[in-house]
Protein backbone atom coordinates (compact mmCIF):
# COMPACT_ATOMS: atom_id res chain seq x y z
CA UNK A 1 0.00 0.00 0.00
CA UNK A 2 1.20 3.14 -1.34
CA UNK A 3 1.38 6.46 1.32
CA UNK A 4 -0.55 8.08 -1.09
CA UNK A 5 -3.06 5.28 -0.89
CA UNK A 6 -2.86 5.48 3.01
CA UNK A 7 -3.36 9.37 3.00
CA UNK A 8 -6.56 9.45 1.14
CA UNK A 9 -8.00 6.91 3.16
CA UNK A 10 -6.94 8.87 6.21
CA UNK A 11 -8.50 12.21 4.88
CA UNK A 12 -11.49 10.30 4.00
CA UNK A 13 -12.14 8.73 7.03
CA UNK A 14 -11.48 12.16 9.07
CA UNK A 15 -13.98 13.61 6.55
CA UNK A 16 -16.67 11.57 7.57
CA UNK A 17 -15.59 11.42 11.11
CA UNK A 18 -16.58 15.29 11.09
CA UNK A 19 -19.65 15.31 9.36
CA UNK A 20 -20.85 12.73 11.63
CA UNK A 21 -19.58 14.71 14.33
CA UNK A 22 -21.44 17.80 12.71
CA UNK A 23 -24.72 15.89 12.54
CA UNK A 24 -25.04 14.99 15.78
CA UNK A 25 -24.35 18.75 16.72
CA UNK A 26 -27.40 19.82 13.86
CA UNK A 27 -29.59 22.70 15.48
CA UNK A 28 -26.64 24.27 17.92
CA UNK A 29 -25.54 27.95 16.63
CA UNK A 30 -21.73 28.56 17.51
CA UNK A 31 -22.86 32.00 17.60
CA UNK A 32 -26.16 31.76 19.60
CA UNK A 33 -25.51 28.61 21.75
CA UNK A 34 -28.86 28.69 22.64
CA UNK A 35 -30.71 25.76 22.60
CA UNK A 36 -34.36 25.58 20.54
CA UNK A 37 -37.23 23.46 21.56
CA UNK A 38 -38.66 21.06 19.30
CA UNK A 39 -42.60 21.60 19.32
CA UNK A 40 -44.85 19.00 18.54
CA UNK A 41 -47.83 20.17 19.63
CA UNK A 42 -49.02 23.24 21.65
CA UNK A 43 -52.34 22.88 24.09
CA UNK A 44 -54.33 26.52 24.84
CA UNK A 45 -56.78 25.82 27.74
CA UNK A 46 -59.23 29.20 28.51
CA UNK A 47 -60.73 28.67 31.84
CA UNK A 48 -64.44 28.72 31.10
CA UNK A 49 -63.81 29.11 26.97
CA UNK A 50 -62.50 25.68 26.08
CA UNK A 51 -59.27 23.91 24.95
CA UNK A 52 -57.43 23.15 21.69
CA UNK A 53 -54.43 21.78 20.08
CA UNK A 54 -51.93 22.55 17.71
CA UNK A 55 -50.03 19.57 16.04
CA UNK A 56 -46.60 20.05 14.54
CA UNK A 57 -47.88 21.50 10.99
CA UNK A 58 -49.70 24.35 13.17
CA UNK A 59 -53.02 22.76 12.29
CA UNK A 60 -55.57 23.72 15.17
CA UNK A 61 -58.16 21.69 16.18
CA UNK A 62 -60.91 23.95 16.94
CA UNK A 63 -61.82 27.79 18.26
CA UNK A 64 -61.61 29.83 21.33
CA UNK A 65 -64.28 31.21 23.54
CA UNK A 66 -61.95 34.35 25.25
CA UNK A 67 -64.80 36.02 27.68
CA UNK A 68 -63.42 39.46 29.12
CA UNK A 69 -60.88 38.31 31.88
CA UNK A 70 -60.30 34.99 30.69
CA UNK A 71 -57.38 33.36 32.12
CA UNK A 72 -55.15 31.66 29.12
CA UNK A 73 -52.61 29.15 29.63
CA UNK A 74 -50.36 27.56 26.60
CA UNK A 75 -48.39 24.88 27.02
CA UNK A 76 -45.42 24.46 24.49
CA UNK A 77 -44.94 20.29 24.11
CA UNK A 78 -42.48 17.98 22.58
CA UNK A 79 -43.19 14.08 21.09
CA UNK A 80 -44.63 12.70 24.39
CA UNK A 81 -46.89 15.41 24.67
CA UNK A 82 -45.06 16.76 28.19
CA UNK A 83 -44.07 20.19 28.26
CA UNK A 84 -40.74 20.91 25.89
CA UNK A 85 -37.92 21.10 28.40
CA UNK A 86 -36.59 23.66 26.47
CA UNK A 87 -39.27 26.05 26.07
CA UNK A 88 -40.18 25.99 29.55
CA UNK A 89 -37.67 27.99 30.84
CA UNK A 90 -38.58 31.41 31.81
CA UNK A 91 -35.60 33.35 30.98
CA UNK A 92 -34.97 32.23 27.77
CA UNK A 93 -38.71 32.16 26.16
CA UNK A 94 -41.97 34.11 26.79
CA UNK A 95 -45.28 34.06 25.21
CA UNK A 96 -46.50 36.68 23.40
CA UNK A 97 -50.06 37.59 21.41
CA UNK A 98 -50.68 38.94 17.90
CA UNK A 99 -53.55 39.74 16.44
CA UNK A 100 -52.68 39.23 12.65
CA UNK A 101 -55.98 40.26 11.14
CA UNK A 102 -56.56 43.23 13.71
CA UNK A 103 -57.82 43.39 16.91
CA UNK A 104 -61.69 44.64 16.71
CA UNK A 105 -62.76 43.85 20.45
CA UNK A 106 -59.67 45.65 21.90
CA UNK A 107 -58.20 42.44 23.39
CA UNK A 108 -55.56 42.70 25.90
CA UNK A 109 -53.28 40.44 26.62
CA UNK A 110 -51.86 40.79 30.31
CA UNK A 111 -48.71 38.37 31.78
CA UNK A 112 -49.26 36.21 34.28
CA UNK A 113 -46.56 37.64 36.87
CA UNK A 114 -46.04 33.87 38.21
CA UNK A 115 -46.61 32.46 34.54
CA UNK A 116 -44.24 33.03 31.92
CA UNK A 117 -46.71 31.17 29.70
CA UNK A 118 -50.22 32.66 30.65
CA UNK A 119 -51.93 35.82 31.21
CA UNK A 120 -55.43 37.22 31.35
CA UNK A 121 -57.19 39.19 28.25
CA UNK A 122 -59.78 41.63 28.48
CA UNK A 123 -61.81 43.89 26.49
CA UNK A 124 -62.08 47.38 25.79
CA UNK A 125 -64.96 46.91 23.44
CA UNK A 126 -68.62 45.54 22.78
CA UNK A 127 -67.43 44.17 19.78
CA UNK A 128 -68.20 40.60 19.16
CA UNK A 129 -66.53 39.73 15.13
CA UNK A 130 -64.43 36.75 15.60
CA UNK A 131 -60.93 37.70 16.20
CA UNK A 132 -57.68 35.84 15.15
CA UNK A 133 -55.12 35.69 18.45
CA UNK A 134 -51.54 34.03 17.63
CA UNK A 135 -49.97 32.77 20.60
CA UNK A 136 -45.85 33.33 20.10
CA UNK A 137 -43.04 31.18 21.50
CA UNK A 138 -40.45 34.20 21.68
CA UNK A 139 -36.74 33.52 22.56
CA UNK A 140 -35.21 35.36 24.79
CA UNK A 141 -31.43 35.19 23.13
CA UNK A 142 -28.97 37.40 21.47
CA UNK A 143 -30.58 37.34 18.64
CA UNK A 144 -34.24 37.29 19.72
CA UNK A 145 -36.91 35.59 17.36
CA UNK A 146 -40.12 33.70 17.66
CA UNK A 147 -39.73 30.05 17.64
CA UNK A 148 -43.18 29.25 16.27
CA UNK A 149 -46.41 31.30 16.10
CA UNK A 150 -50.06 29.57 15.85
CA UNK A 151 -52.89 31.49 15.13
CA UNK A 152 -56.52 30.12 16.39
CA UNK A 153 -59.92 31.97 15.65
CA UNK A 154 -61.38 33.42 19.06
CA UNK A 155 -65.15 33.87 19.71
CA UNK A 156 -65.72 36.57 21.81
CA UNK A 157 -68.53 36.56 25.08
Amino acid sequence: MSIRSTLSRLAGTTILALSLGFAACKGKDPVNPDPHPDIRSVLVEVAGGGIVTFDRNHIVSGDLTIGDNAMVTVTFRDNEGNPDGVAINPGKFELRVNYPGGNPANLTFTPSPTNPFAGTFTRTSASSTPTIVQFELYHLSAKPHDDGRWNVMVNLQ
